[in-house]
């Protein structure tokens, strides 16, 4: 009996150990997973959509392209759906994508750009394009195609706080130039409202070819295509820019 009771006791105390070490290689391993990593990348289970609920904000699952210091939330809370995060085609109307979202976009595309200046102009396109009521996501994706993400490669420069290309023509024209980038943000949000809209502006005009633009001609961004420049592909050139923006993929195409 003695025998007996001393190998269970043996067998006990073995499976005891087993767990025991079981029980510190997990915890070992967890903590090694949570250093550097996202929640996201702890968790792989595949889901239907590219967003997921965190602490009451609706954010991407993909944050690999994301700037250290910025992040991918929507200012939109709950109960909206996730069908409602889809970009409008429409000018006017409100924008979904976040200051800082629009910042790292930015700043992805040309890491020459500093991620303070990125984060002030894309604050300045949402309040402007608030307050005149067009939507910011294409604002910002139009500054976006028309600077080569802030590059300036083209006629208009740097200095000018020409983001739309106001005024460039073509032929060396270097088109309008503002004083602060403020003026420049304002006046492109003018611009285009006077294609979006009938509507008065609610801030005072900063430019004089607004009066040329044949007013509400073109409600969605396809209908620049021809108005706004005469590349054929300009409207889908400003969808493929929101498209990456929404996706969190960032990648060309």
């Amino acid at each position: 009996m003695r025998t007996k009771f001393m190998l269970n006791r043996l067998k006990f105390k073995s499976k005891s150990a087993l767990l025991l070490l079981l029980i510190l290689f997990t915890t070992a391993l967890t903590s090694e997973m949570g250093a550097g990593m996202s929640v996201y990348e702890k968790d792989r289970t595949p889901m239907k959509s590219p967003f997921e609920w965190l602490n009451e904000e609706r954010v991407w699952l993909s944050d690999k392209y994301l700037h250290p210091n910025l992040s991918f939330n929507f200012p939109l809370k709950r109960p909206a759906d996730f069908k409602s995060m889809h970009y409008s085609k429409k000018l006017m109307g409100d924008g979904l994508l976040s200051a800082k979202r629009l910042a790292s976009f930015l700043w992805f595309n040309n890491p020459k750009v500093e991620v303070g200046k990125a984060l002030e102009l894309a604050e300045k396109y949402i309040k402007e394009a608030k307050t005149e009521g067009i939507n910011h996501d294409i604002a910002f994706s139009q500054m976006c195609l028309e600077t080569g993400f802030l590059k300036f490669t083209g006629d208009v420069c740097v200095s000018q706080f020409n983001y739309c290309g106001l005024g460039a023509t073509g032929n060396k024209e270097p088109g309008l130039t503002f004083s602060t980038m403020e003026e420049g943000v304002r006046a492109h949000i003018q611009h285009l409202k006077a294609y979006g809209s009938n509507d008065s502006l609610n801030t005072p005009l900063l430019y004089n070819r607004f009066r040329f633009v044949k007013r509400g001609s073109a409600p969605d961004f396809h209908a620049l295509t021809g108005k706004w420049a005469t590349d054929p592909l300009y409207g889908k050139k400003l969808e493929s820019l929101l498209k990456r923006m929404y996706s969190g993929s960032y990648v060309s195409g």
